[in-house]
């Protein structure tokens, strides 16, 4: 008897696996299809992962995945199923979505010999098409022009113009670029003009693509040189950044610009991801050259549950800066200021441009800090394919824990030639 029941409950389950599981999984991809098409990527990139693991010969819906996660920010999940795809019919789609993640992770250089040979192959594949339009713009020589507006608590104000001309070297393996600033503080005890001179150069193909930033500021009556380098030892996950920075403007003090402060500066980044989401982390060190020692991190983690990603995506972290004492002519808190962060973003995209907006709350961890809220908004808009015009807005109520208010607007006119 009890070997009849065991036979009889594997026959259930092979019937099961025969006609019941099928079913399944189309109903599972019938689903993540529904949510791709609605916009609801996170939710489309579940359903599918699911559905994958009954069907991992489906590429169409292994290319839906794929695309689902890239959209939705998981970028190096993304690439993982876009490898997949190679030595498959969708080899060519597979390829098209590593090209647009290094293009949106700021390596057009990267992407632009993928697009050719593929349209090598393919010379209709519109995806490539537009991906290699999309990647030339970005490779053309450029000139960005700029006024920033800032004003604070105390009515404290700079305004600041600048020109930038940059470009990439004809094989690709160098960008560099070099312009100016001017600017002018107003309404402080120590407001003056003040002008720098900048550069820098980027060694695209060399190991960690090592970037060198220079300037050579006056203002206040002093004149001083600065140089950052910066390295990606692990790109798009760790990188770290080293050199002189000019800590008076970079404090937006009046004062401390006045006093002529630099500092050596110390940071890094650290990116990591997986099915729960992505983590990004910046830390900076900066010793003043008033002899203090000034330190903040950030870390901001978004989950890869968003049930309402059409919507918004929502995101968490923290922040916290701190000093070894206290001075006048800048923020330097010789208590840790802490902040717990929940944050709402929203994007926009379209062939001529994007817009994204946000808002975020701070809530207090340590007695330094108090609750505060701040609203950005930035956006880009091409008039013609060689003309763009962009802006960033950033306003902020950050108690600390006296009152300060600041905003920002920041608005830049882009010029391919």
């Amino acid at each position: 008897m009890n070997k009849f029941s065991n036979r009889l409950a594997i026959f259930r389950g092979l019937l099961f696996c025969i006609f019941a599981l099928p079913y399944f999984a189309v109903q599972a991809q019938s689903e993540t299809q529904t949510a791709y098409e609605a916009g609801a990527y996170s939710r489309a990139a579940k359903l599918g992962a699911a559905a994958l693991s009954q069907q991992p010969g489906n590429h169409d819906l292994r290319l839906i995945v794929a695309n689902s996660l890239a959209w939705s920010g998981r970028l190096d999940a993304a690439v993982l199923q876009y490898e997949k795809l190679y030595g498959t019919p969708l080899e060519n789609s597979g390829k098209v979505g590593i090209a647009n993640v290094m293009r949106w992770r700021g390596r057009a250089n990267e992407a632009e010999p993928i697009y050719e040979a593929i349209l090598a192959r393919d010379p209709a594949n519109k995806e490539a098409l537009e991906g290699k339009r999309m990647t030339d713009r970005e490779l053309r020589p450029q000139i960005n022009k700029s006024v920033h507006l800032l004003g604070q608590t105390g009515g404290f104000a700079r305004l600041e113009s600048a020109t930038m001309y940059s470009r990439y070297t004809d094989d690709r393996s160098v960008k560099w670029g070099a312009g100016y600033t001017l600017g002018k503080d107003r309404n402080a005890p120590q407001a003056d003009k003040f002008a720098a001179i900048q550069g820098y150069v980027q060694a695209l193909n060399w190991p960690a693509a090592p970037r060198l930033d220079l300037s050579v500021a006056d203002g206040f009556n002093k004149t001083r040189l600065y140089g950052l380098v910066s390295v990606d030892l692990l790109p798009d996950t760790f990188g770290l950044r080293v050199g002189l920075v000019n800590w008076g403007h970079l404090a937006t003090n009046a004062q401390a610009q006045a006093n002529g402060l630099f500092a050596r500066r110390v940071g890094a980044y650290w990116n990591v991801g997986g099915d729960w989401g992505t983590v990004k982390t910046t830390l900076d060190a900066y010793r003043v050259s008033d002899g203090n020692f000034v330190w903040d991190a950030q870390a901001i983690y978004t989950p890869a549950w968003q049930p309402v990603a059409q919507l918004f995506t929502w995101y968490s972290g923290a922040y916290a800066k701190s000093a070894d004492k206290t001075v006048s002519s800048y923020w330097s808190p010789s208590s840790t200021y802490g902040l717990a962060l929940l944050g709402l973003k929203k994007s926009w995209y379209s062939d001529r441009g994007d817009l994204t907006v946000g808002v975020q709350a701070g809530f207090k961890l340590t007695d330094e800090a108090r609750n505060n809220l701040s609203l950005s908004a930035n956006g880009k808009y091409w008039f013609t394919e060689s003309t763009a015009l962009g802006f960033d807005l950033y306003a902020t109520s950050s108690p600390r824990p006296a009152e300060y208010k600041q905003r920002s607007l920041n608005i830049n006119l882009l010029r391919l030639w």
